[in-house]
């Protein structure tokens, strides 16, 4: 094998490549995948066989193992087949688990069967019946659909096989039991005859344990190459066999054999650290990584991170996806990929290493590209699903990737790569300019902004890690933040308004010392600025407060000048008291939040409000306010749960319809104070406050007293407070029509203004006779269905 290229220390690296041995690889993932291990599914008997099998097997390499328990919350289980029978009113069918259907993760837990007709979400009434949710409609929305229905049945595709294939990390269970039918089948499934199935569904804490294994410790200064794989796997269904051989049982064998040459005597250069992380929980939400990240960053550790997930059948190339501090890591692996002749590509590897990049650490995923998967994942077949079986797994496949990692191991550890954490999103220097011509302007009508967005971003992470300058150093230098700079005279960084004021008292010195005079014209903003190394506006910011200070004056053309009270303000000018600005408790912060939120929003209205004007408003910053306020949904439920917090439903008085004419009023009042309200709250979606749907429990519980059924009571509750919100947006959008159409142009003076069809009070007036007429034919249609 050529080494021609290579560095010196890479030379005995043929040697290390010829050792990797296939068939071992192979064994171990038929040892992995067999049926003692049931899959291997967090927190079951078939992963606590398999990490005793790792753990001898590691010894048995040589190495100092340790296990790390934590514990995997809610983690789902079928623990039964689901029996699934539909009858399409022509004939009967017994739907096949794992192919034809599968339980949905947001399902609830419904071990009897249920047994009802099926209908379509969104058309018609729901009560007592299967709803086929669209292709396309969210669980949110179907669940908007679905008060009294049986349960949802979602449609979603197969792999080749015809396998639906299992998730163990997704959403929480939600209030209805959820099926998933194979496109086919969902199609079928028409409105007529019936549809009956259980859900048995639940969810454990389950014990789960990472497998640490060590055979160098890194010296001062060296490189530390931690590889690692996740070894659980999905875990078997109740009659279904899911094997988890390519996932994750051949990354789990590669990093197995890659361990084992390195380990070998010579294969590394003294000082290289070499350690090995058999991760559990990683098809639960990378629970294993999570923790062994958060160990090594408390360590203080720095180490480049390898990860392997899925090698079992190569088509075009091994994905690679690098995080962190990884420039280092990715000139090995490129440099091994050359050497060994295996093509890589820039692709997603959605496994452990981001959680080692998350937590700052240089990680790099590794996963062969193949053709197969349905589209949900790579380098394997038959995706957690029984046809992912160990005699799909190709041995040259973990040959050619147990080859990448090792050449990247052996180039990673002979070179001295390793950079002191704090200097590592330090990249490079700035290139020389180089000789010759000067490159052409670039046209401005190209777009820039991912190029100036790369920009931004690397000089905002060299800020965060550089050490703070030395005082009187570096005067007036960027340091990459937004709205950053120094002080003249300072060297620490602070705010404009800061570097502001320090103009000012600079030019109050040389006015209080004679250097400038009453009368003479002061030096520019583009002056100042260049004279003490600052922001232009920085400068303006400066010399707008002198005018409010009666330091200067404008004087036409000329600019400002020196007024003649400026030496007697100047020998006594102080700086204006700094704004500090606060991170009260998180209860009190949240309340002022929401209660500027909600001023701006009756000001400006709620289109304008966002979470950044918040944070400008209280003068913080963007990520405080998101901390406790989430995004821009979140926001508007907490504002619309504020208001309703201050508006409780009225006092019972035994009449229903009293009770909700009552209701119905008070809330209409709440929409005119705050005329987007109407916009921001919802009645019958999932994502809504507390308050909001203490409303809505207030008025079923006023129609359930009288004698209504729970589903009709919820039907005519939601329905008459939907009647509200509607009349309210009503309003509210023709007000601002009118507002439009009104509005006085600046040249015209009131009394010439042109007569309006109608003053607001007269509008007010018949908007509330409306009201009352439509609430109260609404009420008389309801008075039937009310005993």
């Amino acid at each position: 094998m050529s080494t021609t290229g290579l560095p010196a220390p890479a030379r005995g690296l043929g040697a290390l490549l010829d050792a990797v041995s296939g068939a071992r690889m192979a064994a171990t993932v038929a040892t992995l995948a067999g049926r003692p291990f049931t899959g291997r599914r967090v927190g079951t008997a078939g992963a606590a066989a398999a990490r005793a099998w790792l753990d001898r097997h590691l010894r048995d390499l040589g190495a100092a193992v340790t296990v790390e328990p934590f514990t995997a919350p809610r983690v789902p289980e079928v623990y039964a087949a689901p029996a699934v029978e539909w009858h399409d009113g022509t004939a009967h069918h017994q739907l096949g688990f794992g192919r034809e259907v599968a339980v949905h993760l947001a399902s609830a837990d419904q071990p009897l069967a249920r047994r009802g007709d099926p209908a379509v979400a969104g058309a018609g009434d729901p009560t007592g019946r299967w709803l086929l949710v669209p292709a396309g409609m969210p669980l949110s929305d179907a669940y908007g659909h679905a008060h009294g229905a049986l349960g949802l049945l979602v449609g979603r595709r197969v792999d080749a096989e015809g396998w639906q294939y299992t998730m163990l990390a997704g959403p929480d269970p939600g209030p209805l039991p959820v099926l998933t039918l194979d496109t086919a089948t969902h199609a079928a499934v028409r409105p007529g005859g019936w549809f009956a199935t259980n859900t048995p569904i639940r969810r454990r804490d389950a014990a789960a344990a990472n497998v640490h294994a060590r055979w160098r410790t890194a010296g001062p200064g060296r490189p530390d190459l931690p590889l690692t794989a996740h070894y659980d796997g999905v875990g078997d269904h109740p009659g279904l066999w899911q094997p988890g051989a390519a996932d994750n049982g051949s990354g789990v064998a590669v990093v197995l054999e890659t361990a084992r040459v390195l380990a070998g005597a010579g294969a590394l250069p003294d000082g290289a650290g070499l350690s090995v992380a058999l991760l559990d929980g990683e098809e639960a939400g990378a629970l294993g990584s999570a923790c062994h990240a958060a160990r090594l960053r408390r360590a203080g550790a720095a180490p480049f991170v390898v990860n392997v997930d899925g090698a079992g059948h190569l088509d075009r190339a091994a994905a690679v996806e690098a995080g962190g501090p990884a420039h280092g890591l990715l000139a090995a692996l490129d440099q091994a990929g050359r050497h060994t002749g295996l093509p890589l590509a820039a692709g997603p590897v959605a496994s452990d290493n981001r959680r080692y990049a998350a937590a700052g650490l240089a990680a790099a995923g590794l996963a062969a590209v193949g053709p197969g998967a349905v589209g949900v994942g790579a380098g394997m077949a038959g995706y957690h699903s029984p046809a992912d079986t160990a005699d799909r797994v190709e041995t040259a496949t973990l040959t050619a990737v147990a080859r990448l990692v090792v050449a990247t191991g052996w180039l990673a550890g002979a070179a001295d790569t390793t950079v002191p954490r704090q200097a590592l999103p330090r990249l490079a220097a700035r290139r020389p300019r180089r000789a010759g011509p000067r490159r052409r302007p670039p046209d401005p009508r190209r777009h820039q902004g991912p190029r100036r967005a790369t920009a931004r971003r690397a000089a905002h992470r060299r800020a965060l890690t550089a050490p703070p300058p030395r005082p009187g150093a570096g005067r007036g230098r960027r340091t990459g933040r937004r709205d950053r700079l120094c002080a003249p005279g300072t060297g620490w960084e602070v705010g404009v308004a800061q570097a502001a004021a320090g103009i000012v008292a600079e030019l109050c010195r040389r006015i209080a010392a004679g250097e400038l005079r009453p009368g003479e014209t002061v030096p520019s903003t583009r002056g100042v600025a260049r004279e003490l190394d600052l922001p232009v506006s920085a400068a303006a910011r400066a010399l707008a407060m002198m005018r409010q200070d009666g330091l200067v004056e404008d004087a036409g053309g000329a600019g400002p000048v020196i007024t003649e009270q400026a030496p007697g303000i100047a020998s006594g000018w102080r700086p204006p008291a700094r704004r500090r600005r606060s991170s009260p408790a998180g209860a009190e912060f949240l309340a002022l939040a929401v209660r500027t939120a909600i001023e701006s929003a009756d000001a400006d209205g709620l289109a304008v409000t966002s979470v950044r004007r918040i944070a400008v408003e209280l003068d913080t910053d963007f990520a405080t306010v998101r901390k406790h306020v989430g995004d821009r949904a979140q926001l508007e439920v907490l504002m619309a749960d504020a208001i309703f917090a201050g508006h409780e439903p009225p006092a019972p008085s035994g009449d229903w319809r009293a009770q909700l004419e009552a209701l119905c009023r008070a809330q209409l009042l709440m929409y005119r104070r705050h005329p987007w309200l109407a916009e921001a709250v919802s009645f019958r979606k999932p994502l809504q406050s507390p308050h909001v749907a203490e409303h809505t429990e207030w008025a079923v519980r006023a129609l359930a007293g009288a004698g209504a059924a729970p589903d009709t009571a919820r039907r005519v509750a939601v329905t008459t407070a939907s009647f509200v919100r509607g009349h309210a947006m009503r309003l509210a959008q023709e007000q601002r029509h009118d507002e439009l159409q009104h509005e006085e142009p600046p040249h015209e003076e009131p009394q010439h203004r042109k007569p309006r069809h109608g003053e607001p009070a007269a509008d007010v007036e018949r908007g509330t006779a409306l009201f009352e007429f439509g609430l109260e034919r609404l009420l008389d249609g309801f008075a039937r269905l009310v005993p």
